[in-house]
């Protein structure tokens, strides 16, 4: 992707990425989901990747990645892509 479809696709994912509950629990590990999509960047499934085993206080964090996953489909992806990994480190924004 170049740095104008990244920009814009960040922006999409973080306007739906609600962090607030995450920040009060104790998960400091990154989320690494993966996204299926359909070629037009529609999203048909969202896999969790890492961290495995997802323990009690991690599940809240990737459980708000994978929705603002799904609230952003379709996402603004160039045509043809339709695999991508994405990570979710919710401990950079506190």
């Amino acid at each position: 992707m170049t740095t104008p479809d990244e920009n814009a696709f960040r922006r999409k994912i973080e306007s739906n990425w609600n962090v607030a509950p995450v920040l009060e629990s104790d998960c400091t590990r990154v989320m690494v989901l993966r996204v299926h999509l359909e070629t037009d960047g529609t999203v048909k499934e969202v896999v969790l990747v890492e961290p495995e085993p997802l323990d009690a206080s991690c599940k809240q964090a990737a459980v708000v990645a994978e929705r603002a996953i799904w609230l952003s489909s379709p996402l603004p992806v160039p045509q043809g892509l339709t695999d991508l990994t994405l990570s979710f480190d919710h401990t950079k924004l506190q």
